[in-house]
């Protein structure tokens, strides 16, 4: 996947959000959802990284 990708998916999630019709308060928690959402997803990724590096020897960045 390529970089503009990766952040072109929270930019369409927030114009989307954006265009419902729903209160502001919902929007609000649905953006805070997502946004949680991506930082688990990341700190999943990194610990499945890190103990690769582990297993092989490397250091992990």
């Amino acid at each position: 996947m390529e970089w503009t990708q990766i952040h072109a998916v929270p930019l369409e999630f927030e114009r989307t959000t954006f265009s419902l019709d729903i209160s502001d308060l919902k929007k609000q928690r649905m953006v805070r959802a997502f946004g949680k959402l991506l930082w688990v997803q990341n700190d999943l990724i990194n610990r499945h990284y890190a103990a690769g590096a582990k297993y092989s020897g490397a250091e992990a960045a």
